[in-house]
């Protein structure tokens, strides 16, 4: 369990941090090679639209991803809140099951798509790649989120919810302003 805190809780947790700071970096840099060649007319900037909107797509992916990781993506709470929490973590881990399935699905989809190649599609090879190994990842964390919710758990019980360091904001806790106004 160890192995598998350290690899999950700490480890994927950075490099999934390190690769949207890369591609936000990335989609930057970008923006000011193609402000260059806006200036300039320099014909090798005509790539840097494209990569800005290939690395924004990635980073939406990406973001996707990360929100899975720390149970946080978009669900409709119209339930839960009359239900006991030991079995509204089980019904949590039974949907987990069913994201599972579908993140699984949409990825074989993708992969199909890539396979037949852009030729026979009208989307670009590398989208579709980055659908593939996004939505498998998404997947892996619903998978995680499953098991441990079934066993009626969550992260934070297992001390894998790790707080973002620089990207986790608690949207219930007043900010200092609004806790002197109020004062």
């Amino acid at each position: 369990m160890k192995a598998f805190e350290l690899f999950y809780g700490k480890l994927l947790r950075r490099l999934e941090q390190g690769a949207a700071l890369v591609l936000f970096l990335v989609i930057l840099a970008a923006g000011l090679f193609n402000l260059y060649g806006a200036k300039t007319d320099h014909p090798q900037t005509m790539y840097a639209r494209h990569i800005m909107v290939l690395c924004a797509v990635f980073l939406c992916m990406l973001g996707g991803v990360i929100a899975t990781r720390k149970y946080r993506h978009i669900a409709v709470d119209a339930v839960t809140p009359y239900i006991k929490e030991n079995l509204r973590r089980r019904l949590e881990g039974v949907l987990s099951l069913i994201s599972v399935y579908v993140c699984v699905r949409i990825a074989y989809i993708a992969m199909d798509m890539h396979q037949r190649g852009a030729a026979k599609t009208d989307i670009p090879g590398s989208i579709t790649l980055a659908t593939m190994i996004f939505f498998f990842l998404m997947a892996f964390h619903f998978l995680v989120n499953a098991v441990i919710r079934l066993q009626g758990k969550t992260l934070e019980d297992l001390g894998l919810a790790v707080p973002d360091e620089f990207c986790d904001v608690d949207l219930d806790e007043p900010t200092p302003a609004a806790a002197e106004e109020g004062a």
